[in-house]
């Protein structure tokens, strides 16, 4: 680019500018900490477009190599960024963030180097090899791996290679190509498959990386095509900022769609999803010749718990309830909050009809209720208040009634009906049982 059109690059500036702002836009409303990472890092490339503005224009010498300093750590900086959202296992590995940092310095050290243009071929290879046994010794002192030191040795050895070749501008731009490279791989492996930003976000790092590699060739050799070769540069990162927002988007929709169809309490299915799971395994039952139960469990005296400790009383016996009701039922089943303090239990494939009789199917179900009861009623459950009053012993009851498909019923409203008439049965019982206490439900 030419000297006098260095700030021709502007407008791109505040685009980019803009679309890391709508990023951040996106995390202060969802609380995403992915989101608050791609816009820092998006940041940090208007940051290296300010100082490559400075950097082509006619200045000092001194202002050049800070403004060539400053954009080259700041491309850094952006990438090491994106690598920490993309890394997945690796930030829960222990000492993470110290053995990033360890394995930076030489990185930043040589970028710096390159900017203020001390351009001598030992000092390159003293940086390449010491960052090499740095990385090394932080890999092993920290039990990382063994493929990391495979990584370190292929990003250092071609370093330290090309550093006594005395090309010094490939040395420089190889440490940016080998953290985008990082970032394009570890985005391939951790983004979901089915979201479509994925090839988006993961094509343009790996052009992104590809451009590093290349510009030592298009500036030094190939020179007729350096044109093209910047406006591609230019071109990847509104390829991975379209990327991003892309996954942005398709992270809300899922959200969206997810809180459409569960419990905000309990994340358990609501009643539409409940009903949409009910269709399909009847339609199961029917092509199998098994049975569906419908469990209806309803919590007694619930009100009684909102009114006399609080609602966050009673969200938190929900809650308990629900993770108790969880461990009582198998990943096949689906457990659904279906009202306030209703839920319903959808168990398929319980026995092929023909081989089990009537009388042992009733055993069977009794002892699934019984089973449920004990593990809901046996403890109370300990509320903490937060107060000096400590915890409060919350003691729950249930009133369970089961229907069985397609022995009791022959469609889904009939199924929905018997179970509740049973529930019910259940519940006017163990009001009998408790003579002479105050009744609520």
């Amino acid at each position: 680019m030419d000297k006098n059109s260095s700030f021709l690059v502007a407008p791109d500036c505040l685009l980019l500018l803009w679309m890391a702002l709508v990023l951040y836009g996106f995390h202060r409303k969802r609380n995403l900490g992915y989101l608050q990472l791609w816009s820092k890092g998006l940041l940090l490339i208007v940051v290296e477009d300010i100082a490559r503005m400075f950097y082509l224009a006619p200045t000092s010498p001194l202002i050049h190599k800070i403004t060539h300093v400053c954009a080259l750590v700041a491309y850094y900086f952006a990438g090491l960024a994106f690598f920490w959202t993309a890394s997945g296992n690796l930030r829960l590995a222990p000492h993470c963030r110290r053995y990033l940092a360890i394995c930076s310095v030489p990185h930043l050290l040589l970028l710096t180097t390159y900017g203020m243009e001390m351009r001598h071929r030992l000092l390159f290879i003293g940086l390449a090899a010491g960052g090499w046994a740095t990385s090394t010794l932080a890999a092993l002192v920290l039990r990382y791996p063994r493929v990391h030191l495979l990584c370190h040795a292929a990003f250092w050895l071609p370093s330290i290679y090309l550093a006594y070749g005395g090309h010094f501008r490939s040395v420089t731009y190889y440490s940016l190509f080998g953290i985008y490279a990082a970032t394009a791989l570890g985005f391939y492996r951790t983004l979901p498959h089915k979201r479509r930003g994925r090839t988006i976000v993961i094509a343009g790092f790996a052009s992104w990386a590809i451009c590093f590699l290349t510009h030592p060739l298009f500036r030094d050799v190939l020179q007729y095509w350096n044109p093209l070769a910047s406006r591609i540069w230019d071109l990847e990162r509104f390829v991975v900022t379209l990327g991003l927002l892309c996954l942005a988007l398709e992270e809300l929709s899922a959200t969206h769609e997810f809180d459409a169809l569960h419990d905000a309490l309990t994340s358990l299915p609501n009643r539409r999803l409940f009903a949409d799971r009910l269709q399909q395994a009847l339609a199961r039952a029917r092509r199998n010749c098994s049975r569906v139960l419908l469990v209806n469990i309803d919590l007694n005296s619930f009100k009684c718990v909102n009114d006399q400790w609080g609602h966050p009383a009673g969200d938190f016996m929900l809650c308990e309830i629900t993770s108790r009701l969880r461990a009582v039922t198998r990943e096949s089943d689906t457990l659904c909050r279906v009202g306030g303090d209703e839920f319903c239990l959808l168990i398929e494939d319980f026995a092929p009809s023909q081989e089990l009789a009537a009388l042992s199917f009733q055993k069977h179900s009794q002892n699934l209720i019984e089973k449920i009861r004990q593990r809901v009623e046996a403890a109370p459950l300990l509320c903490p208040t937060g107060s000096s009053q400590g915890q409060i012993p919350l003691h729950a009851s249930l009133s369970i009634g089961l229907a069985s498909f397609p022995d009791e019923a022959a469609n889904e409203e009939d199924l929905i009906r018997v179970a509740d008439q049973r529930m019910y049965q259940d519940k006017n019982e163990r009001k009998r049982l408790r003579t002479g206490s105050e009744t609520c439900g």
